[in-house]
């Protein structure tokens, strides 16, 4: 068995993905999982599982970043939040994140000679491997910068990072329209 600082990943023989999180000293699952369950996995129930061969350990980021990809694209999921349901569909498109609508942030400035000026920094919503993310295009499309999501009227703030458009995908509300 290898260390698990080197090789933070297993997966199994249908491509669930666990990641070992060192400050806890368990795995948790980050490939889907159902609403309400307990995604964390102790080590040493992740370590029998290895000597039994039933999971794989990786250390390819990359490898295990496109079986977690391929896996949340290919399922639809759904979840309850203040009483609504929201849902996302299989990945159709490259371009089906650019349905989610886009919401603009004011920001004001004065320039050297005092003079006030407005601009708009402008996101859309999509879900990214289970979580709610802001995310923009700008203009390297497929390419979109990532966020964080906190609330519908915060915007995002501090680091981000970029994924492919065939990964985050609109959310729809109960009444299939886009958020």
């Amino acid at each position: 068995m290898k260390d698990f600082k080197s090789y933070p990943f297993v997966v199994d023989k249908h491509n669930n993905v666990w990641k070992y999180i060192k400050d806890k000293e368990h795995f948790i699952k980050v490939t889907p999982w159902k609403v309400g369950e307990d995604r964390r996995v102790n080590k040493f129930v992740i370590e029998k599982l290895i000597i039994k061969n039933v999971l794989t350990q990786m250390k390819d980021k990359s490898k295990v970043h496109e079986i977690i990809n391929n896996r949340w694209r290919e399922i639809n999921y759904s979840w309850i939040h203040d009483d609504k349901i929201y849902y996302v569909e299989e990945f159709n498109s490259k371009n089906d994140c650019l349905k989610a609508p886009v919401h603009k942030f004011k920001h004001i400035y004065k320039d050297r000679y005092g003079k006030k000026h407005e601009y708009f920094e402008e996101y859309r919503i999509g879900f990214y491997n289970g979580n709610i993310v802001w995310f923009n295009p700008y203009h390297y499309f497929p390419q979109l910068c990532v966020w964080e999501f906190k609330d519908i009227n915060k915007e995002p703030v501090g680091y981000n990072h970029w994924t492919s458009a065939k990964i985050v995908r609109p959310i729809y509300n109960d009444k299939y329209e886009i958020i």
